[in-house]
């Protein structure tokens, strides 16, 4: 998969922002809906800090969420069945992501290609308490459609907080693990969730990944500040390799 800027700033926040929804269906109190995201990354290699705006349509289902810089965005399109993310660098397309939705308002399946000519899909798998326990990756070459590329499978502990993810090659052998564990404050805020169940009720406090021989390659801890309202402020994420990153969420 194509890697850049705009994109690792993504998977941090997909990261950062757990949803307590179990489906998405707008944020209509003005006093949790957040209007600015800054990303404070000096003390990593990318050594920069950016700020990004958040639009909403009339239903309050987030339409963009645009670099000030003018470095790249995110824009998002809604159908009654489907939404599609566009990633750009500038103003250029880079990365086009379609979410399929099913019948119980989560995603289904996805279909991402890029301008490299790239493309891949991916299929998500639910409990019977619409838990993702697995999301299944799968290359898409035209001659010969879907070809398995690796899979994530997550448990769950009684609270409903996600506590270890299993990577797992096209062979089935694992790559890696993550175990998770969780502060007692409640998580809420929601941005790349999109029609996708909460995988943590709760604020992660580390997140530590194995080798499969069961090495400790790397260990990230997060602190979070709050507000009088109760509102996250900020999130702070710091790793092994002396890598920290500060997110800060300003609301309406």
């Amino acid at each position: 998969m194509k890697t850049t800027r705009i994109t690792l700033i993504a998977a941090v926040i997909i990261l950062a922002a757990t949803s307590c929804q179990k489906s998405y269906t707008g944020q209509t109190d003005p006093s949790t809906k957040i209007k600015t995201y800054i990303e404070d990354a000096s003390k990593t290699p990318y050594n920069s800090i950016d700020t990004f705006n958040i639009a909403y349509d009339a239903s309050d289902r987030i339409i963009s969420i645009v670099s000030t810089s003018g470095s790249g965005g995110f824009y998002y399109s809604y159908t009654p069945t489907s939404y599609t993310l566009d990633i750009k660098q500038g103003t250029h397309l880079d990365i086009r992501e379609i979410s399929f939705i099913n019948s119980n308002q989560l995603v289904d399946s996805t279909f991402q290609y890029n301008d490299t000519n790239d493309s891949s899909t991916s299929k998500l798998v639910y409990n019977a308490g619409k838990q993702l326990i697995q999301q299944i990756y799968y290359d898409y070459i035209t001659a010969g459609g879907a070809k398995l590329s690796s899979k994530e499978t997550y448990t769950y502990d009684a609270s409903g907080n996600v506590i270890t993810q299993t990577d797992t090659n096209a062979s089935g052998a694992v790559t890696e693990t993550k175990t998770f564990t969780y502060s007692s404050f409640t998580a809420g805020i929601s941005l790349f969730m999109l029609y996708r169940p909460a995988m943590a009720k709760n604020l992660p406090l580390t997140i530590t990944t194995k080798s499969p021989g069961g090495n400790i390659t790397s260990t990230e801890t997060r602190a979070y500040t709050f507000d009088s309202n109760n509102r996250m402020v900020t999130q702070t994420d710091s790793d092994n390799f002396g890598n920290m990153v500060v997110k800060t969420f300003l609301y309406y």
